[in-house]
Formats: C-alpha cells, sequence, structure tokens
C-alpha cells in the first residue's frame, strides 16, 4: 500500500539523518570524553534500524 511505503521511505530517511547526527557528535565528543561503547552502541542502533526499515520496504515490494 502507498501508506506503508511512504511510512518506511520517511523511516529510511530519518535513520539515515540520526546516522549522519551520531557520527557527527561521535567526531566531536570522542576527543573530550572517549566514550567509544556509547558511541558504538548508538551507531549501531541507527545502523540496525536503517537496516529493518529497508527490510520492511523490500518485502513490500512483493
Amino acid at each position: 500500500s502507498g501508506m506503508h511505503r511512504l511510512i518506511v521511505v520517511g523511516g529510511i530517511l530519518l535513520f539515515i539523518g540520526f546516522i549522519l547526527y551520531d557520527t557527527s557528535q561521535v567526531t566531536r565528543a570522542y576527543f573530550i570524553s572517549n566514550d567509544a561503547v556509547t558511541a558504538a552502541l548508538m551507531l549501531f542502533y541507527d545502523f540496525f534500524a536503517l537496516f529493518k526499515y529497508i527490510l520492511l520496504l523490500l518485502a513490500d515490494r512483493r
């Protein structure tokens, strides 16, 4: 359906934005706090959610 596809594409764009934002935060704050584990977990969650939305988009094509 069209509305489902619109929501999925919106989620993909949202998590791409989160990845860009978190990456910029990591590069800025890494030298200050040196908290690599938290930064890695934030980025892992963003990529996992993006992957989930991409799978939803691909599953919607069938």
